[in-house]
């Protein structure tokens, strides 16, 4: 197993810009849907009071 991960050499510099732009990329498409969904009517159920 180690003879796999001997010649690896992973660039960890552009990370950082990848999750970010994932992170906005997610927030766009979030706002987008919430902008376009149709409202949802919340219902107040009645709640009787206890004796």
């Amino acid at each position: 197993m180690s003879r796999f991960l001997k010649g690896r050499k992973i660039d960890w510099q552009p990370l950082p810009l990848i999750i970010i732009s994932g992170l906005l990329i997610g927030a766009l498409f979030g706002e987008a849907i919430k902008a376009f969904a149709p409202e949802q009517t919340t219902v107040l159920a009645r709640v009787k009071p206890r004796p």
